[in-house]
Parts: C-alpha cells; sequence; structure tokens
C-alpha cells in the first residue's frame, strides 16, 4: 500500500493504533514469513483512509517492532544498465522484468544487494548482505552476484555493467498476517534522490 499524500506527519493517534498491534520481531518475520517469492498487488490509497484500515487489520495481523519501534525507514538505490534497460522494461510493463538495487534497512541498519524479478504475477526476490559503506554502490561481488543470476535466469542482460541511476527513501509499516501467509507493507512519504557511483 502507498499512501497518497507528499509528506505525512505521524499523530498520536496513529501511534495508538500501532502500539494495539500484537508484534513481531524481525527474527521472527524471517524464520516465519520471508516471502522471497510471491504475488504482488499494489494500492495507491488517500493518507486519511489509514487509520480506519490499520483499525480493521489489528485482530489479523501482527506488526513488525525492531526495539519498540514500528515505523522504519528505508534507503534505496536502483541500478540499471547505460541505456536503462530496467527502467524501460518497468514503463513499457514487460510481463517479464527486474530490478535491482542496494537496500539500507536503517532501523536495524543491514544492507542488502537485491535482484527483484516480476514474472507475470510471481515476484522471485534474491539478495546477499552488504557492507553499509558499499550501500549505492557497485562492487566485484554485487557484479559476480548479478551476473550469476542473469545467467540462471537465461537473461540477456548478464555481461552488461550497472550503475546507480535513482533513489528512493521511505517510511514503512510492516504487518504480517497470523496465519503468515501474507505481508502488508504501507508505505509513506517517499521522495526521490539522485543517486551515482563514484
Amino acid at each position: 500500500i502507498y499512501l497518497h499524500n507528499t509528506m505525512m506527519m505521524v499523530g498520536k493517534q496513529l501511534i495508538k493504533i500501532l502500539q494495539d498491534f500484537p508484534t513481531i520481531s524481525l527474527e521472527q518475520l524471517n524464520a516465519t514469513a520471508k516471502f522471497m517469492e510471491r504475488i504482488d498487488a499494489k494500492y495507491l490509497v488517500p493518507a486519511s483512509d489509514l487509520d480506519a484500515i490499520l483499525k480493521k487489520l489489528q485482530n489479523k495481523y501482527y506488526i513488525l517492532s525492531i526495539n519498540g519501534k514500528h515505523i522504519f525507514q528505508y534507503d534505496n538505490v536502483y541500478m540499471d544498465t547505460a541505456d536503462h534497460v530496467f527502467y524501460h522494461q518497468h514503463e513499457n510493463k514487460a510481463p517479464s522484468r527486474i530490478k535491482i538495487r542496494s537496500r539500507w534497512y536503517k532501523d536495524s541498519n543491514e544492507a542488502f544487494f537485491e535482484f527483484k524479478q516480476k514474472d507475470g504475477k510471481l515476484i522471485r526476490k534474491r539478495r546477499i548482505p552488504i557492507d553499509l559503506d558499499k550501500h549505492g554502490h557497485m562492487t566485484d561481488e554485487t557484479h559476480t552476484f548479478y551476473a550469476s543470476l542473469c545467467t540462471s535466469l537465461d537473461m540477456i542482460h548478464t555481461k552488461q555493467s550497472l550503475q546507480a541511476t535513482i533513489g528512493t527513501q521511505y517510511n514503512r509499516i510492516t504487518l504480517c498476517s497470523k496465519n503468515n501467509d501474507e505481508r502488508i507493507t504501507i508505505d509513506f512519504n517517499i521522495k526521490l534522490i539522485n543517486a551515482h557511483n563514484p
């Protein structure tokens, strides 16, 4: 879910609603509901509807909690070829397309290099941990990881080098169903940032 609002202030009412959810830790979430292969659906909703949506979900979902926090900061840097192959795949709604990104989970202070493939409705994600100072940069390790996945999936981009092109930063709330069969992420305060390799 993406909230249709440029910048949203987090008020006392929202904090109270989030505190009323049963919690799940990051370790528990990764152990039971990692969802590296999944079917995604995206929705754009008014920020004014958020409180009502969350109240309806409280009995069926856990909320991710890290050190008592329920709202987290994400920092993404997207990689692309010199001729922006992946951007054009997305814009043209190609039935099979990929995203390559570096993601910094600021609240857990972890970073990953991620390969995300959309094939019809199915999403497959593969990732490797990276050092924080390598976030937003292509390295020998991430080039090798990317190339090996392209080769295994018989993609034509295997030998093309990548560079940082654009970044996003946002806040996220993560919910996990009590049956461990569904995850809901709610993103807001989304902004674009410049990204480049040195």
